[in-house]
């Protein structure tokens, strides 16, 4: 396939679309606007539709949030009585004492008894998340000597951290100097653990003398606060980073873990185990986390089959108003339809009566009233047609006809050349100047074509006009000034010298002064304006107008300024013809016509005449 056929299959297509958006026919339109219409109803009641939906939603997250607010609150209030436990136990003189002089004992088990565990179990036992405690001195995390200290009401020592992660504590401990830190641990996937140094001041000096790390078992809070809500189905809590779920309160499976995770809203609906959870998250400051509250959505089945049937019904009964409307539509438009091909008919020029298989005769409303005066100005047309169309077309032909007539003899122009020829011979110049423009004027009549050129049309005026300069001479004056580049353009004949004969005898013969007489030849835009003004006479108001009433008749050469304005008509449609005005106390003619190029191309341009 070529590119340019490519292109053709294009355009073929753009079309066929841009029919059916804009179509031709009234019913077409009708039924475009019908569809708009039903389909922005539609829309908007959808629309509608799902911001109540959304507005269901919101409130329902509404609700949600201060259970929400209130389950982060009670977690960050156990995580801030962890961390003021933890500042407590490091300013206990006992742990204090212990960290600077650990007592060395090979029996950890018997370690755990005295003042040292009676402390350690009365911080433990002020809040129940915490598991275990341990307590060493700064750098002996490995127990060589069995002086690190644990505390646990249930976790047994095997259970408890190993030395690496014991490692890792303390090293954080040190870099934060003092601050409590919290440490996720890969060996413990339930826990979180705080950790912090026990230190003393000297001399402006932060001595550190051993490290406390609290063990907070992070799962358990969740599932205690995940009881707390009074509902029918537990609420889900989470805490987990940008990758993976930390801490959950119940076991979900990895792939609503991922839908958790990527969820980038302020709420999701959820289906988790068969049942829809509402989602919500929020950022848990404390440990850079996010945190996930999911709360069971019961009545979403039964608001999204409102939803879903809703919309349905919409779509139902817009399609059903559709289609009767566009049998409502089909009803009217065969009216419109007979209609027009009524007019198709008679524009074929048959004004006969036509079956169209329904008699509007007998229907009173708009459309039969439009069918039966269609008719009766069918049948006057015709009529107008016959008696008068026809009979003006003949009378304008007549006319123009006796127009050629009254100037073309064609034996006067071989007798005017043997008259020229004579008077050339006597020395009689003026007389053959006289005779050799009333021959190329004859001339200039004997020209079959009714179509001549603007230059042709100028020639015939300038002899008209040398003629009359004889017999006047200094009492009439003229100037021709014409675009050269529109002398080869097409003019009907004899249509500027009708009206430059009208501009002598009224501008010249009723008076005594000198008559002026301007021609000019333009181009306006697209047309060709060709004027003609002449001092000594003035035009009566609306004269072209009179004329056709009848109420001013016609004077001067043939068929005068009514029927050259009817004729270039004729020719080039109502935008064309003559306008006449009074302009600076002379008589104004102005010519319009259509600039249309001559097959046939002068070889000599005529751009002014100055007599």
């Amino acid at each position: 396939m070529t590119l340019a056929s490519q292109y053709d299959g294009d355009g073929a297509v753009f079309d066929k679309i841009s029919s059916i958006l804009k179509p031709n026919t009234l019913k077409g339109k009708l039924l475009s606007m019908l569809m708009i219409a039903i389909s922005i109803i539609c829309v908007f009641s959808i629309l509608i539709t799902i911001v109540l939906w959304h507005i269901s939603n919101k409130m329902l997250q509404h609700s949600m949030t201060e259970a929400m607010s209130y389950a982060a609150e009670r977690l960050e209030s156990v995580f801030d009585a962890t961390s003021g436990i933890a500042v407590l136990m490091a300013e206990d003189p006992v742990l204090l004492n212990y960290v600077k002089e650990p007592v060395t004992n090979n029996k950890p088990e018997f370690a755990r008894t005295g003042e040292i565990t009676k402390a350690l179990a009365n911080y433990c036992n002020n809040n129940p998340y915490i598991s275990y405690i341990y307590l060493w001195q700064n750098g002996k995390y490995r127990d060589e000597d069995g002086s690190i200290i644990r505390y646990s009401r249930y976790y047994p020592v095997a259970s408890m951290i190993k030395e690496d992660s014991r490692r890792k504590l303390n090293e954080v401990a040190v870099e934060k100097n003092g601050k409590v830190e919290y440490c996720f641990l890969d060996e413990d996937k339930e826990g979180i653990f705080l950790t912090r140094v026990i230190h003393t001041i000297d001399d402006y000096t932060f001595i550190n003398h051993g490290v406390l790390a609290i063990r907070l078992n992070v799962q358990r809070l969740l599932k205690d606060l995940s009881k707390a809500n009074n509902t029918s189905e537990q609420t889900i809590l989470l805490l987990a980073n940008d990758e993976e779920v930390l801490f959950s309160s119940q076991k979900l499976p990895e792939a609503i873990c991922k839908k958790i995770l990527s969820m980038n809203r302020e709420y999701k609906v959820l289906k988790i185990n068969g049942k829809n959870y509402f989602v919500m998250e929020r950022h848990f400051k404390l440990l850079g986390l996010r945190y996930f509250y999911m709360a069971y959505y019961e009545n979403y089945h039964l608001l999204r089959s409102i939803y879903i049937i809703t919309t349905v019904v919409i779509i139902l009964v817009a399609s059903i108003l559709f289609f009767t409307s566009k049998h409502i539509l089909d009803s009217i438009t065969i009216h419109f339809d007979n209609l027009i091909k009524k007019m198709v008919i008679y524009s074929n020029g048959n004004f006969e009566s036509i079956d169209v298989g329904y008699d509007y005769s007998k229907r009173n409303d708009e459309i039969g009233m439009v069918h039966q005066q269609f008719d009766k100005m069918a049948d006057q047309i015709r009529t107008l047609i016959n008696d008068n169309y026809v009979k003006q077309l003949l009378l304008k032909e007549a006319q123009f006809k006796q127009l050629e007539q009254q100037i073309n003899p064609h034996f006067l122009y071989n007798t005017l050349e043997t008259i020229n020829w004579y008077s050339e011979a006597a020395g009689e110049h003026k007389i053959a100047q006289l005779v050799r423009a009333l021959g190329s004027t004859l001339r200039s009549t004997l020209e079959r074509s009714d179509i001549v050129t603007i230059k042709s049309e100028l020639e015939l005026v300038n002899n008209y006009m040398t003629i009359q300069k004889i017999r006047y001479e200094n009492r009439l004056e003229y100037y021709i000034d014409a675009d050269e580049t529109l002398l080869n353009c097409r003019i009907p004949k004899i249509t500027i010298q009708p009206i430059v004969e009208n501009a002598i005898k009224y501008g010249l013969e009723e008076n005594m002064d000198t008559c002026y007489i301007y021609i000019y030849v333009k181009q306006c835009g697209n047309d060709i304006c060709i004027t003609v003004k002449n001092t000594g006479s003035e035009f009566e108001e609306n004269i072209i107008d009179k004329i056709k009433e009848q109420h001013v008749v016609p004077q001067g050469f043939g068929i005068g300024l009514r029927n050259i304005h009817d004729r270039l008509q004729l020719a080039y449609g109502q935008n064309y013809g003559l306008t006449v005005s009074n302009e600076d106390n002379m008589a104004v003619v102005r010519i319009k016509l259509p600039k249309i190029e001559s097959e046939l191309k002068e070889e000599e341009h005529v751009q002014t005449y100055n007599n």
